[in-house]
C-alpha cells in the first residue's frame, strides 16, 4: 500500500495474493481463501474464484484459476453460485454480469434470475484482437482495434439502444470507466 505519488509504501501481505480488488475495503485471494484489508488483513473463508473481477452491492464475481468456471458470490455469507459463462473478462454492472465471448462480443448475464439467458449486448465480432471494453450505468464502453490510434470510445447505451462516440485525443491502449470519468 502507498500513496498515489509512491511514497510511504507499507507491506500489508508478505505472499503472493490473486488479483486485487478494492471498494469498501481491499480485498484478495491466496491459496483458496478470500482476504479483506481494513487496516489488519481479515481471512474471510475459502471461495473457488481465485480471479475477482468485479464487485458491486454485496457480491462479487471471479473464475477458477484454470478459468474453467465463474463464480457470484456473497461478499457477506461466501454464498457461491457457479454461472454458465463460456468467456472472459467479467465485469458487473448494475446487476447484470458482462462477459466477453471467444468471438469478442460481449455478453451479459442476470446471476439471480437465469443465468443461461446470454444477449449480445455491443461488439464487432469481426475483430481478433482482445479489445477493452468497460461498463458503467447501463452504458458499454468500447473500442473497435486492438490499438485505437484515433482515440475513439464507442458508447452503447442498452436502455434507449444509442450509439455515439466520444474522442480523445490520444490513442487508447486500455481504459477504464467510472461514472463521469473516463480513465
Amino acid at each position: 500500500m502507498a500513496d498515489y505519488n509512491g511514497s510511504n509504501p507499507q507491506l500489508i501481505f508478505d505472499n503472493q495474493p490473486y488479483n486485487l480488488f478494492y471498494t469498501d475495503r481491499l480485498y484478495f485471494v491466496w491459496g483458496e481463501c478470500l482476504y479483506a484489508y481494513d487496516g489488519k488483513i481479515n481471512e474471510l473463508g475459502n471461495v473457488k474464484s481465485r480471479y475477482i473481477f468485479a464487485y458491486d452491492n454485496g457480491h462479487f464475481v471471479g473464475i477458477t484459476e484454470d478459468k474453467s468456471a465463474a463464480y457470484f458470490t456473497d461478499i457477506d455469507t461466501l454464498n457461491e453460485t457457479e454461472l454458465n459463462i463460456d468467456g472472459s473478462d467479467l465485469q458487473y454492472d448494475n446487476g447484470f454480469i458482462y462477459f466477453r465471448e471467444h468471438n469478442n462480443n460481449i455478453s451479459r448475464i442476470e446471476p439471480k434470475e437465469n443465468n443461461d439467458a446470454k444477449t449480445v449486448v455491443a461488439y464487432k465480432s469481426n475483430q481478433g484482437a482482445r479489445l477493452p471494453y468497460c461498463v458503467s450505468e447501463n452504458i458499454v464502453y468500447y473500442t473497435e482495434f486492438d490499438s485505437d490510434e484515433t482515440g475513439i470510445i464507442y458508447c452503447n447505451n442498452l436502455e434507449t439502444g444509442e450509439k455515439s462516440e466520444i474522442s480523445l485525443n490520444a490513442g487508447i491502449v486500455d481504459f477504464a470507466v467510472n461514472g463521469e470519468s473516463i480513465y
